[in-house]
């Protein structure tokens, strides 16, 4: 991030208590999740509600919930060049950063319906 000189464009967050949720997704450009193992990943649906894309490794979870290259990107695992460089494409291009926000809240409510909302409320109470 320093290296890049992007500490003004990238927050590490951390834990956030879930009634702050949503305030973190709004605020955000975009959404990223390097994981090794994902069964469903709600975080990116969380992200799509919001209307973000997003980048994650293709985890089983993230591959049912991503469509890659039009509601965000996904990368192998481990690939840490892939994840960044597709991390940089869209703080690059608005554009293509909107547009595949817009695909990512489409995809979500098409794929999970009404009950996306409910599932995520749920899952927040958990």
């Amino acid at each position: 991030v320093l290296k890049l000189d992007l500490k003004n464009k990238i927050i590490f967050q951390g834990s956030v208590n879930n009634n702050e949720l949503s305030y973190y997704y709004h605020a955000f450009s975009i959404f990223a999740l390097a994981s090794d193992s994902e069964s469903f990943g709600k975080v990116l649906v969380e992200a799509g509600v919001a209307g973000l894309p997003s980048v994650a490794t293709k985890t089983t979870g993230a591959k049912e919930i991503i469509k890659d290259k039009e509601s965000g990107f996904l990368t192998e695992i481990k690939d840490k060049n892939d994840f960044s460089s597709k991390i940089l494409c869209l703080l690059q291009n608005s554009e293509i950063c909107d547009k595949m926000g817009q695909q990512a809240k489409i995809r979500i409510n098409k794929y999970f319906g009404d009950t996306t909302e409910k599932i995520v409320e749920l899952w927040r109470k958990i």
